[in-house]
């Protein structure tokens, strides 16, 4: 499992999806539908997910946007599932 730290040093769509998943997971510990530790697997699985299929670069603010919806998309679509 890699930290956070490693992630962002990747650059590129990297970054924006580990933010987004980040979002949704701290979201959800705060409405109490997950234990604080499961913040960290629910980004780690999204990063995981959206990975291979990630632009390496981001070229405008639409990317940026298209890929945090995915982030945002799976990250609920992996805490649905425990």
């Amino acid at each position: 499992m890699a930290h956070g730290r490693d992630r962002i040093a990747l650059g590129g769509s990297f970054t924006a999806i580990f933010n987004a998943a980040n979002e949704v997971a701290v979201d959800a510990f705060l409405s109490e539908r997950i234990p604080f530790t499961a913040i960290v697997d629910t980004i780690d699985r999204t990063v995981a997910k959206l990975n291979s299929g990630a632009p390496e670069k981001l070229r405008d603010l639409a990317d940026v946007t298209a890929i945090e919806n995915d982030a945002r998309r799976v990250a609920t679509e992996l805490l649905t599932q425990k």
